[in-house]
């Protein structure tokens, strides 16, 4: 059953896609955390998953606005998981409807016994049409293009 449970661990990497998992920023040892998606409408799900924890470990997670806006709003408080016996774990979360939307979100996983925290980075988009910001002063430049919710930039 692990073996099953690993297989379809990596299958949900692999669909994630490197860009999400490379999101995730490790600030000691190996562990990693990560969404399903760069960015949520207020009010849905956000499926959070991690690995490289401790077998058993107990991983306490946190929402809060990445840019240290107080977090005033539902939906900060830090909760628990117990990380699986490959030191995975997968959680949810109820994306912010009062004071996220808009906002560029951080999560912070840090496991209780080995003191490994990991972070990563998604966004709550006010609804309505996707907008970016060009930032003048240089050609179209890709690399200095600002997107807000989740917005892909196309040009020919």
């Amino acid at each position: 059953m692990a073996y099953g449970a690993l297989t379809v661990g990596l299958a949900i990497l692999s669909a994630l896609g490197q860009d999400q998992v490379q999101n995730s920023q490790a600030t000691s040892g190996s562990a990693l955390v990560f969404t399903d998606k760069a960015d949520y409408a207020p009010g849905s799900i956000a499926v959070i998953m991690g690995r490289g924890f401790l077998s058993g470990e107990t991983v306490k997670l946190q929402v809060l606005h990445a840019d240290g806006t107080p977090a005033t709003g539902a939906d900060h408080e830090p909760w628990s998981v117990v990380a699986d016996p490959l030191g995975g774990l997968e959680t949810t979360w109820h994306v912010c409807e009062d004071d996220c939307v808009g906002s560029h979100l951080e999560l912070t996983a840090i496991g209780l016994s080995s003191g490994l925290t990991v972070r990563t980075v998604f966004t709550d988009s006010a609804p309505g049409p996707k907008r970016f910001l060009y930032t003048g002063g240089h050609g179209l430049n890709l690399a200095k293009l600002t997107t807000f919710g989740g917005a892909h930039v196309c040009y020919h």
